[in-house]
């Protein structure tokens, strides 16, 4: 289930695996935004539970064809 509130990334990486698993598993497109220069962003800075997500690259760059869930 959902949390109420944001969580920190280790209780993401509970479930998840290692940051280098979730890379591994969203390494299917050209851009990985799992595997960036951004070094291991907490995971709500994209992933916000019940609110629209958003994808953190945008803030420098336009990444159309990236959804994120």
């Amino acid at each position: 289930t959902m949390p109420a509130k944001a969580v920190a990334t280790q209780q993401c990486l509970v479930c998840h695996g290692s940051y280098d698993k979730v890379a591994a598993r969203t390494d299917k497109n050209d851009i990985n935004p799992h595997d960036s220069h951004i070094e291991n962003p907490d995971c709500t800075s994209c992933h916000r539970g019940h609110k629209k997500p958003v994808l953190l690259c945008d803030e420098c760059h336009e990444f159309r064809e990236l959804k994120v869930p």
